[in-house]
């Protein structure tokens, strides 16, 4: 592999306490449209928005907005909904579809996905009971590209940073983003990390991520491997490789 994850691995396992995220999201310009893809239940953006209101401090006393744009994407409607100053209620993939297969996992919903759970991830066990498939429903799916394009025409914002939490569709989503890709800061996504023992059937692999990203003009900077997941994972913020950190 092209890059060694270990040279950037952070002491925290939560990316959250590293200081280095911290000043990645310092370099974002006001107006940044911050993309929450596999929102769930709107913590990742809520997290996001402490962070950047210690650093940009704008008067909250005062109901003085964040100047930022956040935008929540998932299937299931997010119960934090107010969170976003945009929520999108489908999945982010290559194409833009209206009837595509969402498994269902009902013992952990942090496992739903448009790919299949591999029979490793079926057979592991979340507060006693296994990951497995409970159900199948019909969901829309859409590329970034045509989301991206609308909430520029609407907001005037620039592509910031683009969160991925999508359960093994990280390349769709990727390739589904277009040309507007490279307007992007900063690309930050979990994924599995060993393809032997994958958490989805036919799911996005390490190697192949950092490759395609790579092709694209971006290189990883920051790196945590989670210590509880039930298979191999971690988390990689990737930036542009036009920005200076």
């Amino acid at each position: 592999m092209k890059y060694d994850l270990e040279k950037i691995r952070s002491k925290d396992e939560d990316l959250w306490k590293d200081p280095l995220k911290t000043k990645i999201f310092s370099l974002l310009p006001a107006n940044s449209i911050i993309i929450d893809a596999g929102s769930r239940d709107g913590d990742w953006i809520h997290a996001a928005d402490v962070l950047l209101y210690n650093i940009f401090n704008w008067d909250k006393e005062n109901h003085i907005k964040s100047p930022f744009i956040y935008v929540g994407i998932d299937p299931i409607l997010c119960p934090n909904i107010k969170r976003y100053d945009f929520f999108i209620q489908g999945a982010i993939s290559n194409e833009n579809k209206k009837q595509v297969p969402f498994f269902i996992v009902e013992s952990e919903p942090g496992c739903n996905s448009l790919k299949s759970p591999s029979n490793s991830l079926q057979e592991s066990i979340y507060r006693g009971k296994k990951r497995e498939i409970s159900g199948i429903e019909k969901i829309k799916t859409l590329r970034l590209d045509k989301i991206i394009s609308r909430l520029i025409n609407d907001t005037k914002g620039t592509p910031g940073y683009l969160k991925l939490d999508v359960q093994g569709s990280e390349l769709e989503c990727i390739e589904g983003a277009g040309d507007f890709l490279q307007q992007f800061m900063f690309i930050e996504t979990e994924i599995g990390l060993d393809k032997q023992n994958n958490f989805y059937k036919k799911g996005s692999e390490l190697e192949e991520l950092i490759q395609l990203l790579d092709d694209k003009n971006f290189e990883p900077i920051l790196f945590s491997k989670y210590s509880t997941s039930p298979l191999p994972e971690g988390e990689i913020i990737f930036k542009n490789k036009k920005i200076n950190i």
